[in-house]
């Protein structure tokens, strides 16, 4: 796909032109994408350390898709897999239950690394993040629970569970997290989904190299 205007990227994201102005503004400062000549945008040299990263992830997502659809299908609820870069979080795979929520994960979708359920692994593993609204002891309280649980942190109707994957070396790989309706997540829930979260993202793990 080539360059675009604002128009036509309102038109195919379904998303209010004014959305995709401040979107387009914001990818434009980090130099993910440029304002050429003819008035339209166009993917700039910003997005390389993106795509690296992308590549990098390709046997992560690979080992960890078959599970996800599992999980999905037992659980009934989304699974979605991201990847850190720089201050940002992307999600690289998603395997989506049939319970769709407000401002729901999407591929290729960007957050700010420190919100959310996965937000807050990145936070406690990763460190460095003047903007994660979480203290010392939480964060320590995260690498020792090896889980984080969220009630409407990002999205006040829906509710996560996140999970780390670790690599070679016991490396921060990537976040799995479940999200669905802010009803699903009752103690009783909670406590099944974690029976099944945290052994998952051990085994992806040691499928990953980790020594867990």
């Amino acid at each position: 796909m080539g360059p675009l205007g604002v128009t036509e990227l309102a038109n195919a994201t379904a998303l209010p032109k004014t959305t995709v102005h401040r979107l387009l503004k914001t990818f434009e400062a980090h130099h993910w994408v440029e304002f050429n000549r003819d008035k339209k945008y166009q993917l700039s040299w910003g997005v390389l350390p993106m795509a690296k990263s992308f590549l990098t992830s390709l046997d992560v997502r690979a080992i960890a898709q078959p599970y996800m659809v599992a999980i999905r299908d037992q659980l009934q609820q989304s699974v979605n897999l991201f990847l850190a870069q720089g201050d940002y979080r992307i999600c690289i795979e998603r395997v989506a239950a049939d319970k769709p929520l407000r401002n729901d994960i999407k591929i290729g979708t960007v957050y700010p690394i420190f919100k959310g359920a996965a937000g807050k692994i990145f936070g406690a593993y990763l460190g460095g993040f003047k903007d994660a609204d979480m203290s010392a002891s939480e964060s320590s309280q995260i690498r020792h629970d090896g889980y984080v649980v969220t009630r409407g942190n990002r999205v006040p109707d829906a509710a996560s569970i996140a999970v780390p994957i670790f690599s070679f070396g016991n490396k921060l790989e990537a976040v799995m997290t479940i999200s669905g309706p802010i009803g699903d997540y009752t103690e009783e829930r909670v406590k099944e989904y974690l029976s099944v979260m945290v052994v998952l993202g051990q085994t992806i793990s040691k499928q990953m190299g980790a020594t867990l």
